[in-house]
């Protein structure tokens, strides 16, 4: 129970600050719309059988990009502990002698 808790806590740790980090990526709106736009233009020509097959195909890309992004987040946040640890076990050390 305690070790569920302790994930949820870390999962939502990791939640805001990568929201917080993406926050802070500026795209240039014209860059955004233009792409929107196209986007829009060449989904308004499709039936309704192949937009929706575009739109899940979208969604599974993006999926899978959010899902990356956290994975290496998650690392890079096990490396720092791990670097943490052995920085300090070697202070330790030196200290000694």
């Amino acid at each position: 129970m305690l070790n569920s808790t302790l994930k949820e806590m870390v999962d939502l740790i990791i939640h805001e600050r990568m929201q917080n980090a993406f926050s802070q990526i500026k795209l240039a709106p014209e860059d955004y719309d233009g792409a929107e736009q196209g986007y829009l233009k060449v989904m308004d020509t499709l039936p309704p059988e192949q937009e929706k097959a575009i739109k899940t195909y979208c969604d599974m890309v993006f999926v899978s990009g959010a899902r990356t992004e956290e994975f290496y987040y998650r690392q890079g946040l096990k490396d720092g502990i791990n670097l943490k640890h052995t920085m300090k076990k070697v202070l330790r050390s030196l200290s000694e002698s």
